[in-house]
């Protein structure tokens, strides 16, 4: 996503107004865009002050060369993995570098805006957490870049949140399909997923799903849970009904596939039960039967990025 928020980010910076702002110190933050960020030390947030478009700003050593400042700023929906052209950044003035965040590859910007008579380097990196995406800013003078760079380090170091590009339950981690997208909003225990193009089926256009669920479950033998998803399969009308155990995360756990006549509609499901101490998690992946061999591959790529991140 495009944009250049500084002009609005440093309006109201100390070395840019007419009098100091007012500050509450802060070193821990819990915001209600969902995540959490240690912040560096000695920043301290501005308050009493309008930051435009930035939803949270902390500034440090404002009457210094070295000032800097940290901004949030919130996306109106969840972003994909991959970044705009070079070419478009350039032509906006600005310069693509690459960013990690919790192990995955994010997009980085970097620019120079003209602000009253002062030249700042704003460095700021898109997250892709849920239900919406955010941008973290860091600015400051260019001659302080590596400075930047290094606050920037800090932040992505220490800014925990939930991501739209992972699924976690407990201990249990997969990762979201990169033509998938993450429904933003999921019953409880449950993580919803679509194509994020729908395919074309009969002309028309059509979004497989992909439900991924969990639920607290006394341990158990794997053959006793997958006798149990047999039996509840058959009871809702399954046929052509198999299952195949293979191991997922490392671990021993139970596929079965089977058809389910819907309105006259045969839908093709696979459903795979991966126990974990105290917990059941299932990964169904339902789609029309002319669909179903489009979308498999999505399906073999999200079992095997499974985890478990706890350690024993």
């Amino acid at each position: 996503m495009l944009g250049f928020a500084v002009m609005v980010l440093v309006a109201g910076a100390a070395p840019l107004a007419s009098k100091e702002p007012a500050e509450v110190r802060l070193e821990a933050v819990r915001s209600p865009l969902g995540f959490e960020l240690t912040l560096p030390r000695g920043f301290v947030e501005l308050s009493g002050q309008g930051s435009g478009v930035m939803q949270h700003t902390w500034v440090r050593n404002t009457e210094t060369p070295e000032f800097t400042l940290i901004g949030v700023q919130p996306y109106r929906s969840v972003i994909g993995r991959e970044c705009a052209p070079p070419e478009q950044y350039r032509k906006a003035g600005m310069e693509p570098f690459a960013a990690t965040w919790q192990g995955m590859p994010v997009c980085g910007v970097r620019g120079e805006k003209e602000m009253k008579g002062k030249t700042f380097l704003d460095l700021y990196v898109e997250l892709p957490l849920t239900p919406k995406a955010i941008a973290v800013h860091v600015l400051g003078y260019p001659d302080h870049e590596q400075q930047l760079k290094a606050v920037l380090g800090e932040v992505l170091g220490h800014l925990l949140a939930e991501t739209s590009w992972r699924i976690t339950f407990g201990c249990f981690t997969v990762d979201v399909p990169e033509t998938w997208a993450r429904h933003t909003s999921s019953p409880p225990g449950q993580a919803l997923l679509s194509l994020r193009e729908p395919l074309q089926v009969e002309g028309k256009p059509y979004r497989p799903t992909f439900r991924i669920s969990t639920f607290q479950a006394e341990p158990q033998p794997l053959e006793r849970a997958e006798a149990d998803a047999v039996a509840a399969a058959k009871k809702g009308g399954a046929q052509e009904l198999t299952t195949k155990r293979l191991q997922v995360a490392g671990k021993p756990a139970s596929e079965l596939r089977f058809v389910k006549v819907e309105d006259g509609v045969a839908i093709r499901n696979r459903i795979v039960l991966v126990p974990e101490n105290g917990a059941m998690h299932l990964l169904t992946l339902s789609a029309l039967g002319a669909a179903f061999p489009a979308v498999a591959p999505a399906g073999d790529a999200l079992l095997a990025s499974a985890r478990f991140t706890c350690r024993p």
